[in-house]
């Protein structure tokens, strides 16, 4: 049995990287072309074909998004049962990780999209009123 396992690590590696790997990079990829519709989508109205498209890419986008959130989750479980309570640098990079992907970094407002963060505040102040800061 162990010389099985031992065998199938290599090919295991080699899928893991090939479909798995690059989970940043694939998410990165759907937000941009979604993005790039929404641009044209602007500018003028879109074709059926590229609805459909945006519609995928959507779709690809929520798939990957909830691989990497089972992925940490795996992760955390495996390393708190492997290190236990001596591992709070693995939790600090979680944290920091969430922290950034939950950034806001860009809202559309009337047709016009926002990127300063003074903008972005003013403008959940003026939805969420009862937030301080």
């Amino acid at each position: 049995m162990e010389q099985k396992l031992k065998r199938m690590k290599a090919p295991l590696k080699k899928w893991n990287r090939e479909v798995f790997g690059h989970i940043d990079l694939k998410i990165s990829s759907f937000q941009k072309e979604i993005t790039k519709l929404d641009l044209l989508a602007q500018e003028r109205q879109l074709q059926e074909c590229e609805w459909h498209r945006r519609s995928a890419l959507q779709s690809q986008l929520w798939l990957w998004k909830a691989r990497k959130e089972r992925y940490w989750k795996q992760l955390s479980r495996y390393k708190l049962l492997k290190e236990g309570d001596k591992n709070t640098r693995f939790f600090h990079k979680l944290a920091t990780i969430r922290r950034r992907q939950n950034m806001i970094v860009s809202i559309k407002m009337d047709e016009t999209i926002l990127t300063e963060p003074d903008q972005i505040r003013k403008v959940f102040m003026q939805f969420h009123p009862s937030s301080k800061k």
